[in-house]
């Protein structure tokens, strides 16, 4: 009986035919088969990039600004730049005012800060704590937001906190929610939590702090924007 003597180092494809029978190298063993085993061809050269997409927006919390403010009536805050900003938040950090035992307070604009309102259409609510005691106030007709009190001017009697401004657009009303601690001689140490509204439809645009006497002696400030 005739020995099958296959071909040495084969290629793909390749036909031998060995008492009637025909095999086909498939690369890896012999097969049997009437045709050729079909070759894969070369790879085509590769297409072109597409377009690329708009830049979607930044997420999360980002810095805007900060710095420090000393020997001044006002902080006053521009926000014109930063309309593709869904909230701006307000940090305060170590604020002393000149006189002793006053309010923080804040006020809105619509002119960029040209101007600040000073119309009798603000209103509050909040919590505070302090004196081991627990109070609550809702007002309005005021011509700012009070945000802190009992704010001292003795080393180490600082105020801060934290002012987060919403619902910005003309709208509806300006609303920002506000969280400080504080520190006086004569209150001793206070909380206040809540949140102030401007009752008419606008645009606010920027933002003033200030001490309801005397001016800011010092204190430190971060501006952050949430999309």
């Amino acid at each position: 009986m005739a020995i099958i003597d296959w071909p040495t180092a084969p290629t793909v494809g390749q036909v031998y035919s060995f008492n009637g029978i025909t095999y086909v190298w498939t690369g890896t063993k012999w097969q049997t088969g009437t045709a050729p085993v079909s070759l894969t061809g070369p790879t085509g050269p590769a297409g072109g990039a597409g377009t690329t997409g708009p830049t979607g927006p930044t997420g999360g919390v980002v810095l805007l600004t900060s710095g420090s403010v000393s020997a001044a009536a006002t902080l006053d805050i521009p926000l014109t730049a930063y309309t593709a900003y869904r909230d701006i938040i307000f940090v305060l950090t170590n604020w002393q005012p000149v006189s002793d035992d006053v309010n923080l307070s804040m006020r809105f604009s619509t002119d960029g800060g040209a101007t600040y309102l000073t119309a009798t259409n603000y209103s509050q609510d909040y919590l505070q704590i302090g004196g081991n005691s627990i109070t609550g106030t809702n007002s309005s007709g005021g011509s700012t937001i009070s945000i802190s009190s009992g704010v001292g001017n003795l080393a180490n009697f600082y105020c801060s906190g934290i002012v987060e401004l919403v619902a910005r657009a003309a709208a509806q009303w300006t609303k920002a929610f506000f969280n400080f601690s504080a520190r006086s001689t004569s209150s001793g140490r206070q909380i206040r939590s809540g949140v102030g509204y401007y009752e008419a439809t606008q645009d606010t645009d920027a933002f003033r702090f200030l001490y309801t006497t005397g001016n800011i002696f010092v204190g430190d400030y971060a501006v952050y924007g949430r999309v």
